[in-house]
């Protein structure tokens, strides 16, 4: 037979009680083209591929690659900050 190996994963994966949590997928050119002139600090993050928690630290931390709106509680960043962040022309 086939040993398995001390470092081979074998264990089952869990199924009662555990949320795996997934990051959405980054958006695409065309999703970041058809976004409209301000968009929250989420849906810029997903553009860039930075998850929620970390897009809020460095919101807070004004270390977000590019600046920022603030409305009272609500960050929002604009279309076009991204766009030449990412290099893609209108």
């Amino acid at each position: 037979g086939v040993e398995a190996s001390a470092n081979s994963s074998t264990r089952p994966l869990p199924t009662t009680g555990t949320q795996v949590k997934r990051q959405a997928p980054a958006l695409t050119v065309e999703e970041v083209l058809a976004l409209p002139a301000a968009v929250e600090l989420t849906t810029a993050a997903r553009a860039l591929g930075i998850g929620r928690t970390t897009a809020y630290t460095m919101a807070r931390t004004d270390q977000f690659p590019i600046p920022l709106l603030r409305l009272g509680n609500q960050y929002r960043a604009r279309r076009s900050d991204l766009l030449s962040l990412l290099g893609i022309e209108e």
